[in-house]
C-alpha cells in the first residue's frame, strides 16, 4: 500500500509526470512521462483514500476511494468518489502499477 499512497501524494500535488515511474515497464511503452502526465492532469483529482490492499505472491490488487471534480456546464465542478482498484506487481523487487 506504501507505493500506491506515494503515488497518490503525487497526483494529488499535481505532479503527474513523476507517478509514470510508478508504472510497469510493460505499462510504460507507447507513451512518454510527458503523455502520461498530461492524460493523468484532467482527471482533476481532489482526494484518495488507500483503504485497503489484498497480496498474493508477486501481486497485490489496492483498493482506493478517489474523489474527482467534474465539471458540468451551467452547474460549475460537482464532486464524485469513485472506488478504484489498482493491480501491482512485482518486477526486480520493486512493486509496479498496471495500467488500464
Amino acid at each position: 500500500m506504501a507505493r500506491s499512497k506515494e503515488r497518490w501524494a503525487l497526483l494529488l500535488a499535481g505532479k503527474f509526470e513523476d507517478t509514470y515511474a510508478y508504472l510497469t515497464a510493460a505499462s510504460q511503452k507507447g507513451m512518454t512521462a510527458a503523455d502520461y502526465g498530461r492524460r493523468m492532469a484532467t482527471l482533476r483529482f481532489r482526494s484518495a483514500n488507500v483503504v485497503s490492499a489484498t497480496c498474493e505472491d508477486d501481486a497485490c490488487v489496492v483498493t482506493v476511494n478517489v474523489r474527482i471534480g467534474q465539471v458540468v456546464p451551467r452547474v460549475g465542478e460537482v464532486p464524485h468518489e469513485l472506488p478504484m482498484q489498482e493491480r501491482w506487481v512485482q518486477v526486480d523487487g520493486t512493486l509496479g502499477l498496471i495500467r488500464r
